[in-house]
């Protein structure tokens, strides 16, 4: 079972640019999680502060999505994210973005936009074992194990609902009126979301054995309308253990009811080694008798640990005599490693970047192709006015050609990095900062 945190587009953590042409635009649209959206400009950049092992960004993009990021301070050369024709078409809950196998801890991650206008929904962020999660939402898809279903129960999977596709692109239906659902987790509350349509049924909720309460859905759905993220239930409730159990008591005819996720509030007491993409150690049962302890092998190894110390030791003072012979240059002043070492990686990363004609062309491209506004109601329009689909354009990104002047422009920084080496080994000095103007007699 895996229970990941949640992060609504509008939380705290997340910080957006707000700079000329460089912007991101809250709205609201009933479609998305938690009815809030963020739409990015080309060029905008995001930050965002979190604890975990894995993070992922939903939301909608209409063409393929170049992005370049930093992660804990390191530059990326940048993502190129292709997607099908059918989530090109202007769907929310694509996931636009994502980085794996993360050290357990606290990162920082900054994320540039390249040529397309993007919407961040939500973030989604798998924690660590033993990470506190007091204060995090916890989401539950509907094919995790420990969403025990009973019954008649159908799974859909890789489709896309009206607007967007469901949480990790799953919903689990049933039009049984036998069927139940019942989820086990200790925290402090509880939510249950899922798609309505026109045919969608009664359902009922309890907690821990408390008085039913009732779910309807709206009566004016039409037959071609879907809504997600809806949320069928809420519960505030003391800390500990607690049970939740879904019924559905007047089930009939078409009418089906769709699970898409639960949520919870975790406390400190949360068993949260149920998180299987952090690593672990596994730990050994195995017992060794005193008795058969190899004592050849005990006695190799402390020889040739011996012998590892003393070649150690000879090539630190190889090393320091021979920077005694050759006298020790004293680090300038000024110096600034970040500056030097960022010039030694630019020629990876410039190789990496879409030349500006690309760039400008992609912006040109997502802006005809893409107005971001919040929906009208289904029943309104029809499925061709609303959105508009999007014609799937491959990535160029990789292949591109590095511009003519931005490899003279790397020739040039190669000369003069061979050039400063070649000086500093005949003790030449380094020229004055260039804030100081010229040296004067």
């Amino acid at each position: 079972m895996v229970h990941r945190i949640i992060v609504d587009n509008g939380d705290p953590a997340i910080s957006y640019s707000y700079t000329p042409g460089k912007y991101w635009i809250p709205g609201n649209d009933s479609y998305t999680y938690g009815t809030t959206y963020t739409q990015g400009t080309a060029s905008a950049s995001l930050n965002v502060t979190f604890e975990g092992t894995e993070i992922q960004a939903f939301g909608q993009v209409a063409q393929p999505l170049y992005c370049s990021y930093e992660i804990d301070s390191i530059r990326s050369g940048g993502s190129t994210r292709a997607f099908n024709p059918g989530y090109s078409a202007a769907k929310t809950g694509v996931e636009w973005f994502n980085l794996t196998d993360l050290s357990s801890g606290s990162h920082n991650l900054s994320v540039t936009l390249g040529s397309a206008y993007v919407i961040l929904d939500y973030l989604v962020i798998t924690p660590f074992t033993n990470m506190s999660l007091d204060g995090y939402t916890l989401i539950v898809d509907d094919n995790e194990t420990d969403v025990a279903l009973s019954g008649n129960w159908t799974v859909q999977s890789g489709q896309s609902y009206g607007y967007g596709f469901p949480f990790n692109n799953t919903l689990t239906g049933t039009g049984d009126n036998s069927s139940t659902v019942e989820f086990n987790f200790t925290g402090v509350s509880v939510s249950v979301y899922g798609a309505v349509h026109s045919a969608a049924g009664v359902s009922s909720y309890s907690v821990d054995g408390s008085p039913l309460m009732n779910y309807t859905p709206p009566s004016n759905l039409t037959d071609d309308s879907w809504y997600l993220h809806q949320q069928f239930f809420h519960a505030e409730l003391e800390q500990g253990n607690h049970s939740l159990l879904i019924s559905f008591p007047s089930l009939s005819g078409r009418e089906r009811f769709w699970l898409d996720y639960i949520l919870y509030g975790p406390t400190t007491s949360t068993n949260i080694t149920q998180f299987p993409r952090a690593s672990a150690i596994p730990t050994s049962s195995t017992s060794t008798d005193e008795s058969s302890l190899d004592v050849g092998g005990i006695v190799g190894g402390c020889i040739g640990g011996a012998v590892l110390i003393i070649i150690i030791f000879a090539i630190l003072r190889y090393r320091k005599a021979r920077a005694r012979k050759s006298g020790s240059t004293p680090i300038p002043s000024n110096y600034r490693p970040e500056y030097y070492e960022g010039i030694q990686n630019q020629s990876s990363y410039i190789s990496d970047v879409p030349t500006a004609a690309a760039v400008r062309q992609r912006e040109a491209d997502a802006y005809n192709q893409m107005t971001v506004q919040p929906r009208r109601s289904p029943s309104a329009t029809s499925s061709s006015e609303r959105w508009p689909l999007v014609a799937y354009d491959p990535p160029r990104v990789a292949n591109e050609a590095i511009p003519p002047e931005m490899s003279v422009l790397q020739r040039e920084i190669e000369s003069l990095r061979a050039e400063n080496e070649e000086l500093r080994s005949f003790g030449a000095a380094d020229p004055p900062p260039y804030t100081e103007g010229p040296v004067r007699p």
